[in-house]
């Protein structure tokens, strides 16, 4: 397919394309392979009326903000959307490697996602691992860090986070979150509290 691109351009080299009213001519010297993958690279041609950037009209990508936290949600890649969203509305804390290796045993015997699922892996050093999945309608959705409480009384850590989500849309979502927080004292828990839209 690249190479009928390549020869069609070869032919004509001094045809020029028109992309959302800019007139641009594909160089040959710009089309170079870098690692293994073709990149073309579009040059205006030379005296041609170049107007601003259009600017494209969407909602606003929303980004997880997790403070000093370490966000390790990256230890559900490869967890199918299907077994993520029967999580969705639930919170858990995994307090050691055994935990996290329960969580993957379950999705391998749910057989609700194809194939083998990655196992991560994650540091237990002095933090335990809190999560949630968050489910909602809209474009974007993400979590912010809100609050951390201590409630001595009844031996909570509790990582109080918000799922903001981007309205305008009609896509179904499901935002994880999984934070790497210190590990509370001997006989308190760490939890995660979630205010939804």
């Amino acid at each position: 397919m690249i190479g009928r691109l390549i020869s069609q351009v070869a032919r004509d080299r001094s045809a020029p394309a028109t992309i959302a009213g800019l007139t641009l001519a594909i160089l040959l010297a710009a089309c170079t392979a870098v690692g293994g993958r073709v990149v073309l690279t579009a040059t205006p041609l030379p005296g041609a009326a170049v107007s601003p950037a259009a600017s494209i009209d969407g909602p606003t990508p929303v980004e997880s903000d997790t403070g000093a936290y370490s966000n390790v949600t990256a230890l559900l890649d490869g967890v199918c959307y299907d077994f993520l969203s029967g999580l969705a509305g639930t919170t858990w804390a995994w307090a050691s490697p055994d935990e996290v290796a329960a969580f993957y045993d379950a999705v391998a015997e749910s057989e609700q996602c194809v194939g083998a699922v990655a196992r991560g892996t994650a540091d237990f050093d002095g933090q335990v691992l809190v999560g949630t999945v968050g489910a909602a309608t809209g474009c974007d959705a993400a979590f912010r860090l809100l609050d951390v409480k201590d409630d001595s009384a009844a031996q909570v850590q509790r990582y109080v986070v918000e799922l903001i989500v981007t309205p305008g849309c009609d896509y179904e979502l499901l935002e994880p979150l999984i934070l790497a927080v210190p590990a509370p004292p001997a006989g308190d828990t760490a939890e995660l509290g979630v205010i939804t839209p």
